[in-house]
């Protein structure tokens, strides 16, 4: 039973890439090395995966890396291994949450009018969102700035998340 609904959602997957492939043929012929990297590890993630959501994820990330092969330039095993452990929570918080340039985790978080006005994203210890963050740190995509004067940690984003962002954005 999850075994035919997995084979119906791969099917549905696969059929819009061959369709990409038809009309990108010559971007396709021509990939980088970084770009093919990249391409084969997405696809072989989506052979684990089960969330419909995540699938279309990684479907945007093969279709805008075969767009825009700078984006895996240098990086494809990289960038590969985190399209294929976040989470769609996870990428959703990162792509909504970036242009903070800093997130700020203490107990006491600020309001929502003095988050906007910061640049700034302060998030309070024991919430879902610092569950989220939590597993944007272990993928590498936060790093540890700084602690804070009366307790709380500053993350700041790695330079791979634009990057990462970039073949999570829907074409």
């Amino acid at each position: 039973l999850a075994g035919g609904r997995q084979m119906k959602r791969l099917e549905i997957m696969f059929a819009d890439l061959d369709a990409l492939s038809k009309e990108q043929g010559k971007k396709i012929k021509n990939l980088t090395d970084d770009q093919y990297k990249f391409v084969g590890e997405a696809i072989a993630s989506a052979y684990s995966t089960i969330n419909e959501e995540k699938l279309r994820m990684l479907q945007n990330a093969i279709k805008n890396s075969i767009d825009e092969p700078e984006i895996t330039f240098s990086a494809s095993e990289v960038l590969a291994r985190l399209i294929r452990d976040i989470s769609p929570q996870e990428a959703k918080f990162m792509i909504n949450n970036f242009h903070h340039k800093r997130i700020i985790v203490k107990k006491e978080a600020q309001s929502r009018e003095a988050r906007s006005k910061e640049s700034l994203f302060i998030i309070r210890t024991g919430t879902e969102e610092e569950t989220i963050l939590t597993g944007l740190i272990h993928l590498g995509i936060l790093y540890s700035n700084d602690s804070i004067y009366g307790g709380g940690v500053e993350y700041d984003w790695s330079p791979i998340a634009s990057r990462l962002i970039q073949l999570l954005k829907d074409v």
